[in-house]
């Protein structure tokens, strides 16, 4: 996939190092990582990241149920860190695409939901964060969709199976109406029907990113959300991920704007310094998506 790349720019033990360098430059509250190999995971960021002060959890993607467990250590997944010093975690919870997909089956038929999502083994995982020193709680998702460009009607209801379980999740725990923040690689472009649906509270069933899919009562009665929703980024980003093959913007950090404010973020690397490269990783940036970075304020 990466035949542009310097074999030394791939090498993984380069390439975790600089990726640990990243997070620890930044010095962010809390870090959302995607397609964090089970074993690096346990053996590397986890302890890693120990020592600078953090607390965190992980979940493999589904098909590692099914695995031995040589085979398990290599599935990926998502991973979340947080500052202990900031914050305290509450719950965390893994949310299963291809579980909802069978439940929401039950309940609403429409067979694509068994043929098209169910088979996908993308996950998220959320967490409710209390800030030390309050009573404000936070709740938090790391997100990755599916990839397949072909699968546009997959990670609509991907999405909004998400928003779902996140409002589940407080409902239970009974804390309603908290800020919320979800990170992730949406693998959607900024005109796709996953962006329109968090962006506007709703998608309409006749969306393109749709097709001609059986989604039955599912479409009509949970394409739509009462989140208020923001993204972080609106237009500073050229790029999240830059490769040969491809370029565009396709991970988010979206927030409920009437709880949170943004006070910074970290902008688009420089259009220049990207002409001397036809993709990454590269020497100065270890993965082929790039870093988003933001500060967000609490309203109170």
């Amino acid at each position: 996939m990466y035949g542009y790349c310097p074999t030394w720019v791939l090498d993984w033990m380069h390439r975790k190092e600089q990726i640990l360098k990243e997070i620890a430059v930044h010095g962010a509250d809390i870090v959302c990582l995607q397609e964090v190999e089970t074993s690096q995971y346990h053996n590397y960021f986890y302890p890693e990241l120990r020592n600078l002060g953090y607390e965190g959890f992980f979940y493999a993607k589904t098909r590692q149920r099914s695995m031995n467990d040589e085979d398990r250590q290599r599935v990926d997944g998502c991973a979340t860190f947080y500052r202990t010093a900031r914050f305290r975690l509450v719950e965390e919870h893994l949310i299963s695409f291809s579980q909802l997909a069978i439940a929401a089956h039950e309940a609403n038929g429409g067979n694509d939901l068994l043929n098209r999502v169910m088979p996908k083994d993308n996950i998220a995982v959320a967490s409710i964060l209390e800030i030390r020193g309050t009573k404000q709680a936070l709740m938090l998702a790391n997100s990755h969709m599916h990839w397949n460009p072909t699968f546009k009607d997959v990670k609509v209801v991907q999405t909004a199976m998400l928003l779902d379980e996140l409002k589940r999740i407080t409902q239970n725990s009974r804390r309603f109406n908290i800020p919320t923040v979800i990170c992730g690689d949406f693998n959607s472009l900024p005109d796709s029907g996953v962006v329109e649906l968090l962006a506007n509270g709703r998608l309409d069933t006749s969306h393109p990113d749709l097709g001609n899919v059986n989604y039955g009562a599912y479409a009509a009665n949970k394409l739509r959300h009462s989140y208020h929703m923001s993204s972080v980024y609106n237009g500073e980003m050229d790029y999240t991920n830059y490769t040969f093959d491809f370029k565009g913007v396709i991970d988010y950090v979206w927030y409920t704007n009437n709880h949170i404010k943004v006070k910074a973020l970290l902008g688009s690397v420089s259009k220049k310094y990207l002409e001397n490269f036809m993709g990454c990783p590269n020497q100065h940036f270890p993965s082929d998506h790039f870093p988003l970075l933001c500060e967000l304020v609490l309203m109170k």
